[in-house]
């Protein structure tokens, strides 16, 4: 169980506090409180909309006009489900399938190329994960990973999720809309929906259009939705990376707090805007220095700081020397501004030293020129670590440094006008990110040739553009065969990828805490 303390501050604290968590802390329980926090919205959302909807419906003052209201809008909604739909984009996908229909042609049979090789590819992708997976030390190289919000997606990017899978959605079946209204093929209509937590998008085609043209046209149809996947991803990746030089001259390289969730200890500790200079000796440029530094502190021993032996034994409330080894000589009643340092002389020593003013000393590692280098004491999960702003006092924190990444959520830049918002920095290149990775996921699972997937189609209309060759008349009756066993085989290697990536998920995220 994870326990945090706030510790009363002394004068020479200047109104800060030093949070300390106990040594047995366990991450796992972290984890699954946020997961917890956010399925709990999640469903008491649902839960609302779902009574709600059920009391209109069967209320007799308001089932008419409910029903009325939904219908004119094209709502439904069911228990985790709502979907709107409409034909008022049917006009848009018929403007746009007419604008320079020469170069449709050419885009819309790149997309076909893309699809037959994807296809295949996919195949290949699927089958090598599932080796990869089985491979010592692949655990975390999955390539399929599930994303779920808070287990593996912070809950403060929700609506960066949200939007990116979204626009991703509508991209892919904005796709498919356009191609089938430049083969005749008419629209129905166009629709959202949001299924639980998974935003997404449909087109309604005329299946009977479908069925009579070409192949080659259903294929240009079929494999528009993956292509346009494709393009996005393409876009999204030149925007990142031209991202450094458009912006240059807007904002500042400063590493600066911009959210803490509510649950974590430092919530009352830090302000929200303030800059982030250092994490003890390490010097904080950007985020990756940022990030560096707090894994270099989780994963080495802690640093040790110079003090000399008078000022020990002025400062100490508690010293004592002994060969055994101890995890604590501070006693919990005692100040909580106090923390357990040990050093060597003839015996290991302890002591019950303030905190912030050791930690204001030189850093060392092993000796000092003519100091004691005094080592706070740490486990494999807590670390004495402190942070340093350009304009407010220093922070201590005693926990996980898991804890203070999940927790703490930082930005590498700053706005220099007033006028410019901060989400045309991180937060652009984050939903773009997000963009990458949803939306060529989305091309990659389409392609497969599974049930109920872009690639079953795919498939379908590549075996038929061939039948009139000599391969296949002769075996007219083996081309279902064909057809059964490839899309049967491609929806298990689907499923396989999807079990073992949520194999991978729940052993990163909480096999480490149980390992022991």
């Amino acid at each position: 169980m994870t326990r945090s303390q706030t510790c009363e501050s002394d004068s020479d604290l200047d109104s800060r506090v030093m949070n300390k968590i106990s040594s047995d802390s366990d991450l796992s329980q972290v984890a699954l409180m946020i997961f917890n926090n956010v399925a709990f919205k999640f469903l008491t959302f649902w839960l609302t909309t779902f009574i709600l909807n059920k009391i209109l419906i069967e209320n007799r003052f308001t089932s008419a006009k409910y029903a009325k209201f939904l219908s004119k809008r094209g709502l439904t909604i069911d228990a985790f489900q709502i979907k709107w739909y409409t034909v008022k984009c049917n006009r848009l996908f018929i403007k746009l399938s007419n604008f320079k229909p020469n170069f449709q042609k050419y885009w819309f049979n790149l997309g076909v190329i893309l699809g037959m090789i994807g296809q295949f590819l996919s195949i290949i992708l699927l089958i090598y994960t599932i080796y990869d997976f089985f491979k010592p030390k692949s655990i975390s190289k999955q390539i399929l990973v599930p994303v779920l919000p808070g287990v593996n997606l912070p809950s403060s990017q929700i609506w960066y999720y949200f939007s990116a899978l979204f626009l991703c959605g509508i991209v892919h079946e904005f796709g498919h809309a356009v191609a089938a209204s430049r083969e005749q093929v008419r629209v129905n209509g166009f629709g959202v929906f949001l299924m639980f937590i998974f935003p997404g998008a449909y087109v309604d085609l005329c299946t009977e259009h479908i069925m009579v043209i070409s192949p080659l046209r259903q294929l240009r149809i079929f494999c528009a939705g993956v292509w346009h996947n494709f393009v996005l991803v393409l876009v999204s990746l030149a925007i990142i990376q031209a991202h450094p030089y458009l912006t240059k001259h807007l904002f500042d390289k400063r590493v600066h707090v911009t959210s803490i969730s509510s649950d974590s200890p430092l919530a009352s500790s830090i302000k929200i805007n303030s800059v982030i200079t250092k994490i003890f000796d390490c010097d904080i440029t950007n985020s990756y220095s940022y990030f560096q530094c707090l894994y270099k502190n989780e994963i080495e021993s802690s640093s040790g700081f110079c003090i000399s032996s008078n000022k020990i034994y002025k400062l100490a409330s508690f010293t004592i020397e002994t060969d055994k080894v101890l995890n604590e000589c501070c006693n919990l009643n005692s100040s909580m501004t106090n923390y357990c340092f040990k050093w060597k002389q003839e015996q290991n020593s302890y002591g019950c030293l303030p905190a912030r003013k050791v930690t204001e000393g030189k850093t060392c590692i092993k000796n000092c020129d003519q100091d004691i280098c005094v080592f706070p004491i740490s486990t494999n999960s807590t670390k004495l670590v402190r942070i340093e702003f350009d304009s407010e006092p220093a922070v201590l924190f005693v926990g996980s440094i898991k804890e203070l990444i999940y927790t703490v959520f930082i930005d590498g830049s700053l706005p220099k006008y007033k006028f410019i918002p901060k989400f045309l920095n991180s937060g652009l290149i984050l939903l773009l990110k997000y963009i990458v990775a949803f939306s060529g996921a989305i091309g990659i699972l389409n392609l497969v040739p599974c049930f109920a997937l872009d690639g079953q189609y795919i498939l379908a209309s590549l075996l038929a553009i061939n039948k009139k060759s000599e391969d296949f008349t002769s075996i007219p009756q083996k081309r279902p065969f064909i057809y059964i066993i490839i899309i049967f085989f491609g929806t298990f290697l689907l499923l396989v990828n999807i079990l073992l990536a949520f194999v991978s998920l729940t052993y990163s995220k909480f096999g480490y805490f149980f390992k022991d």
